[in-house]
């Protein structure tokens, strides 16, 4: 059943050894179906690094863009294909080619994680999920050599679409920044009972009452200057209501979750979520075509998308470990088909990392290749109070719904 993921692969290699050597294409094939992974924590970290590799992939291709691809297709124009697929960059800019090879990858990477959920839809999860690691990486680099020889027009749709969706991981983002908040302070305040209860008076817990509250005051005075950076620089009123905005939304949710009645706030998260607010607003107003020339560093904008997909993986790696780690993975195909609660939470939290990676492939395209107009602009501008909406959830649900357990 695993056989599946890498059977494309597999077959691509099957026809290059008839170019070049049987031996050849048996090696990469047998390499393709090999990674097999026994653990959830593997998977979780299997994908991210997918992530990472496709993304500097296309960093490298993007670099290097002018200097191979002309010629390719000068060589192509030889035998009168000189304009086939993206050799229709030639005579435009460089950005074309530049563009064009960061679309072509990106989607590369968008079409394994939607192979991975199409797998799993049709019953075949754990080999999905466990099986032929390294043809999943494989799959990258051939799928985006293959696109090499598709129309421009299908990538640049594609790259429009990825501009316009990229505002959904920008709220699934702040998810799982929220979760990291809230892990940060609960880590934080752990450890100062810890030291309460271990020492002779309060000096430990001070101490970390005081790193947590520093903390938050650095966050918050990080959050006051770039709300006012970006006053100062988005001129016209409507970015300027939407900063006054959504910075008050976020201290009157700070404001609450320091309250005795928000019992599941915490002072050193609404920092957080606030930063995170002046971000969003950062990410929603350069895509504005008026001003072409605000955009966040591409370097900042993946450090911030890197301690999500970190969150996420760690998630994922944690939440399935009871029991699971002690089986082998031949023990998870067997029960794959029965209805084990077990394997059902695993499947839940593979699905979820799948969509959450495919929301970062679109993310990181529009970082890569950004295209600045309205509705991108309008999609971002959405998932800033979007945000915050979730945010100011996640300090009420506790009290509406009583019945639930909030960890």
């Amino acid at each position: 059943m695993g056989a599946v993921i890498a059977a494309p692969v597999t077959q691509l290699l099957s026809c290059v050894g008839g170019c070049f050597g049987t031996c050849i294409a048996t090696d990469c094939a047998k390499l393709a179906a090999a990674g097999q992974l026994s653990s959830q924590r593997a998977v979780a970290c299997a994908l991210a690094w997918l992530q990472v590799f496709v993304t500097v992939l296309a960093l490298l291709l993007q670099g290097t863009a002018g200097t191979w691809s002309p010629q390719m297709c000068e060589k192509l124009d030889m035998f009168g294909q000189g304009n086939l697929g993206i050799c229709q960059c030639l005579g435009n800019s460089s950005t074309c080619w530049s563009q064009q090879l960061v679309y072509r990858i990106e989607f590369a990477g968008l079409a394994v994680y939607s192979l991975l959920l199409l797998l799993t839809a049709s019953g075949c999860a754990i080999g999905a999920s466990r099986l032929h690691t390294v043809g999943k990486f494989m799959a990258v680099p051939l799928m985006g050599f293959i696109f090499l020889f598709f129309p421009n027009n299908l990538f640049t749709a594609f790259g429009k679409t990825a501009n316009v969706t990229s505002a959904v991981f920008l709220v699934v983002q702040g998810v799982f920044l929220m979760d990291f908040g809230y892990s940060w302070a609960h880590t934080w305040y752990g450890k100062a009972l810890e030291a309460q209860r271990r020492e002779i008076g309060n000096k430990g817990f001070m101490m970390w009452q005081a790193a947590i509250l520093a903390a938050s005051a650095i966050l918050f005075i990080a959050s006051i200057v770039c709300s006012v950076w970006l006053f100062m620089t988005f001129t016209d009123s409507c970015p300027k209501v939407m900063n006054l905005s959504a910075v008050a939304i976020a201290f009157l949710l700070l404001c609450v979750s320091i309250t005795s009645w928000c019992e599941h706030g915490a002072l050193l998260t609404s920092a957080v979520m606030m930063l995170y607010t002046t971000w969003l607003l950062w990410e929603a107003f350069p895509v504005n075509p008026k001003y072409p020339d605000h955009l966040p560093p591409i370097w900042l904008s993946l450090i911030v998308s890197g301690v999500a997909f970190a969150s996420l993986a760690a998630g994922l790696g944690s939440t399935t470990q009871k029991g699971t780690e002690q089986k082998d993975t031949e023990a998870l195909l067997a029960t794959e088909a029965d209805d084990d609660p077990e394997s059902c939470e695993q499947v839940t939290t593979f699905v979820t990392a799948c969509f959450v990676h495919l929301a970062g492939v679109l993310y990181i395209t529009s970082l890569l290749a950004p295209d600045q107009d309205m509705p991108t602009y309008v999609m971002r501008s959405i998932a800033v109070f979007v945000s915050l909406v979730l945010y100011g959830w996640s300090l009420v649900a506790p009290k509406i719904l009583t019945n639930r357990t909030f960890g």
